[in-house]
């Protein structure tokens, strides 16, 4: 579907859930930049004197696309600010913590998306459903909606056979949904490392649009790949 590729996990959230929470949209959109190489991840181990144990401790810094990502959208501001003030290296704790704050509640946050995304005309939002952070989908919005679940459940069911067995489609179906892969229930993302990315470019021509570059760096940066599962729960 074209537009997995030109739409966000935040927003593609929002078209297939009503119902989509705060954290769940916050967690997409810190996912997606890492995916980007617009943030990166690192670990650091820290040992604990009276447990005699060590914990691993997640930091979030700038990615090697930080200074070419630009402009920004507006809601990927609230996890970026901190690192246009100076080049710092924060939990993703922390992180999280100023992101809830800076988004000033799931009313704006999802309107920054909507508008952000240009998905204005699949979404309605009456007053009280402004009010208590909500929103409905046009009939046009309701269609999208239904092909947005087949053809993610149809990818969902075949993605880690491609990954094993066609790693051209297996590409083709990650250049389309860039991003929204975070959306894949099923999927293991370990199975991405099998993909030989540079030679895969290289003997086949894939279509793409100029944002992909950016996207490149799930193959390149792969700690994201350890990190995904553990995110879930640190929202």
């Amino acid at each position: 579907m074209n537009i997995l590729s030109k739409i966000s996990p935040p927003a593609t959230l929002l078209l297939l859930s009503t119902s989509a929470r705060m954290r769940s949209l916050l967690k997409l959109t810190l996912m997606d930049l890492v995916l980007k190489g617009v943030l990166k991840l690192e670990i650091k181990h820290q040992e604990l004197e009276q447990a005699r144990r060590k914990i691993a401790v997640w930091y979030v810094c700038q990615g090697r696309n930080f200074e070419r990502y630009r402009p920004p959208k507006p809601y990927e501001l609230i996890f970026l600010q901190p690192f246009y003030e100076e080049p710092i290296r924060v939990t993703f704790r922390d992180l999280v913590r100023v992101a809830f704050r800076n988004a000033r509640g799931i009313d704006l946050f999802k309107r920054s998306v909507i508008k952000s995304e240009g998905i204005e005309q699949y979404v309605t939002r009456s007053f009280w459903k402004k009010l208590y952070g909500g929103h409905s989908l046009t009939k046009e919005g309701i269609g999208l909606q239904k092909q947005l679940i087949s053809h993610l459940a149809d990818v969902d069911r075949n993605m880690n056979h491609f990954f094993q067995t066609d790693p051209k489609s297996a590409l083709h179906l990650l250049i389309n949904l860039r991003g929204n892969i975070l959306l894949l229930k099923n999927v293991q993302f370990k199975l991405i490392e099998s993909l030989d990315y540079q030679q895969l470019v290289q003997q086949y021509q894939f279509d793409y649009s100029a944002d992909w570059k950016f996207y490149e760096s799930m193959f390149f940066e792969k700690m994201w790949l350890d990190f995904f599962d553990l995110s879930i729960t640190e929202f």
